[in-house]
């Protein structure tokens, strides 16, 4: 009888004798010949006396005793670039390499964005090659790991480099941390950087009748995940404007399981979670808070801060305006105390004190804590009091103070990073500390999209979260007397992806963006000459893919869709246009000539030939700008090919110009 099951002992492996650890004080060779075997792979090293160096480090009491060797450029380039490469000396193998280039360009503007001359599929045989060149013995283990699109741009593609990162597995299941990763630059196809584990554990041997069930698991896992409704601020699609988004999230990282449904730590060893308690909210003042009519003069900000921290001696005081323009504050300091009081509004922004000596009094239980950090909240903000939650208590001890946090709320939903932190010292009755994040007033002149009534349920957000983000069971290995050992537990594909859109369902990655796994490319694109333009503008942030929405290469491309392209992919100031006209290829021609800075060739009245065979066709205007672009190759075509002035520019058209002509400025 075949038995599923999720419920196994945690299995320990030791570590081939290669994986122990050792302390290698003597290397087996020095650091010039760690170069020589970084140079005899391929690495593009400098060559001497191109840059500073290197600077050797020798760590011998590791897992894998190993040479480092950094150069740094001299000069103007100081502090700006550096390679750096690692070689293990018992395996002579390069663990790692990394390179950091400006790129130099002294006739760009300082600026300028580079483009990106290579597609994740020809970044990627690259990558492969150096794999198959630094790592040749771990490619029967490697699981090559497709990072989810984001944002409409490519995935895998971090500050002009296309990531790629491989899984090394046992028995078929990947080893956390113990990963092969390989960048390459986007714009040059180098290779930025490369790693890949010194040791790794034997295979394990797992228990007879062992078959991972999934669906199990993620039953119990769903329990494990308290997600909380909020509004986060996001930025808005297409504009640099705020927006607070309703989203379910987890308050910490996606944690990992067990396989008997426990929660584990790094380690796989099980943890204890505190008991989910609900946020309590704190009244309103018993007067609605009323702003003063004047800006607060010093005495009376005074009277603010002396209430609050009880100090009656004379303090130091001064006033500062806010950097946004919004007033000022005046911040009164005595010997072990602190208080600002914004000047405009006439609250207490901040508060800090020492208090001395023994009150002498019975301690104050951690309800009586929290009840004196509420009435201070609405004595001292009454401004916040009505729409606040106290957050539940920590499950750690109790110190000689409580830690006590408040979060803003709209429609009773908690807002992000709009905090009050309190510290109350129970055994004086006193309330010691006091922050209001943000600490500058805001003026909360974002918008809100999505109403608490239209959210989906916090189970069809744990369903939505671990359809997006799977569970899959992976080793997790660490340090113990003396060697490695791993444990077998569940984790969640993508360990960062904890941000649900309330609204919609959809997995969101830390600027609001919605994660999406599959092909990057609309299946529309297949096989269309067009593709790899479409790829390079949409990397670059000129195009933005919307899901899975085809791209319509043939369709013709809306005034308003050229517009935004060309601003994107050159900065070129044009005027805004109704959505649905169409542009003429001539008049396109004519708008790229001039973003390519071939604005005067392009008007000037003596008449550059044109080959195409209905060249009379072309209207005067636009005549030098299309054969500019034809002698650049971006509108191809000779005497037998017909140009069509007037016909509207396709979305396919329109990218592959706009793509070549950025290649080619």
């Amino acid at each position: 009888m075949k038995v599923h099951m999720i419920a196994i002992a945690l299995t320990v492996v030791s570590l081939l004798p290669a994986g122990r650890l050792q302390a290698a004080d003597k290397p087996a060779f020095d650091q010039v010949e760690a170069a020589a075997i970084a140079r005899a792979a391929g690495l593009p090293l400098p060559a001497p006396g191109e840059m500073e160096g290197p600077q050797a480090f020798y760590a011998g009491a590791v897992l894998q005793p190993f040479w480092q060797l950094t150069w740094t450029a001299a000069g103007e380039w100081a502090g700006l670039e550096a390679v750096s490469v690692t070689v293990a000396t018992e395996t002579r193998r390069v663990l790692s390499f990394s390179q950091v280039k400006r790129l130099r360009c002294p006739e760009c503007e300082s600026d300028a964005r580079p483009v990106i001359n290579y597609t994740r599929r020809e970044a990627q045989a690259l990558a492969e090659k150096w794999v198959r060149q630094l790592a040749p013995e771990l490619l029967p283990r490697l699981r090559l790991v497709e990072p989810p699109a984001t944002g409409g741009r490519a995935p895998g593609l971090i500050e002009g480099a296309h990531f790629f990162k491989w899984d090394v597995t046992l028995d078929g299941y990947p080893v956390l941390g113990r990963d092969v990763v390989a960048d390459i630059d986007a714009v040059t196809g180098e290779l930025r950087g490369f790693s890949q584990p010194a040791a790794l554990p034997a295979a394990p041997e797992l228990p007879p009748g062992f078959v991972p069930n999934v669906d199990a698991a993620m039953q119990l896992y769903w329990d494990a995940l308290p997600l909380e409704l909020q509004y986060r601020l996001y930025p808005q699609r297409d504009s640099e404007e705020l927006q607070w988004r309703l989203v379910y999230r987890l308050s910490s990282p996606l944690p990992r399981m067990g396989l008997n449904g426990e929660l584990v730590n790094s380690e796989g060893q099980p943890t204890r979670t505190a008991e989910i308690s609900l946020p309590e909210p704190v009244p309103a003042p018993d007067e609605p808070w009323v702003p003063p009519a004047q800006p607060l003069t010093r005495d009376e900000a005074l009277a603010v801060a002396v209430a609050a921290t009880c100090r009656l001696e004379m303090p130091n005081a001064q006033y500062n305006e806010w950097v946004g323009g919004t007033g000022g504050y005046w911040t009164f300091t005595w010997d072990g105390a602190e208080a600002t009081v914004d000047a405009q509004t006439g609250l207490l922004v901040s508060m800090s004190l020492m208090p001395a000596g023994d009150a002498g009094v019975q301690p104050l239980t951690l309800t009586e804590s929290r009840a004196l950090a509420a009435e201070f909240i609405r004595r001292f903000r009454p401004d916040l009091a009505g729409r606040l939650l106290m957050l539940p208590p920590g499950p750690w001890e109790r110190q000689t103070f409580d830690e006590i946090e408040f979060v803003q709320t709209h429609e009773g939903v908690p807002l992000s990073h709009r905090t009050i932190r309190m510290a109350v010292l129970s055994g004086q009755h006193r309330v010691i500390t006091l922050q209001v994040m943000p600490f500058e007033p805001v003026a909360e002149r974002f918008t809100f999209l999505g109403a608490p009534a239209n959210a989906i349920s916090p189970e069809a957000a744990r369903a939505a979260l671990l359809k997006a983000n799977p569970l899959e069971l992976v080793w997790v290995s660490f340090p113990e007397g003396g060697e490695l050992v791993s444990r077998l537990v569940w984790a969640p594909r993508w360990a960062d992806a904890a941000t649900v859109d309330a609204l919609t369902g959809a997995l969101l990655d830390s600027g609001g963006d919605e994660l999406r796994s599959g092909p990057f490319l609309p299946a529309d694109l297949a096989d269309r000459p067009e593709a790899r333009a479409v790829e390079i503008l949409a990397s670059m942030g000129v195009i933005r893919l919307d899901g899975d929405k085809p791209f319509e290469p043939d369709r013709p491309a809306e005034l308003s869709e050229l517009v935004d392209w060309l601003t994107r992919a050159f900065g070129a100031k044009m005027v805004k246009v109704e959505p649905g006209s169409t542009a003429a290829r001539q008049a396109f021609a004519l708008w790229v000539a001039r973003a390519m800075g071939y604005g005067a060739l392009a008007d000037m009245k003596n008449r550059i030939e044109v080959p195409f065979r209905d060249r009379d066709a072309i209207g005067a205007p636009y005549a030098n700008a299309v054969a500019i672009l034809n002698g650049l190759g971006l509108l191809p075509g000779d005497g037998e090919t017909i140009f069509q002035p007037e016909h509207p520019v396709t979305r396919g058209e329109a990218a592959k110009i706009i793509c070549g002509a950025l290649l080619t400025s």
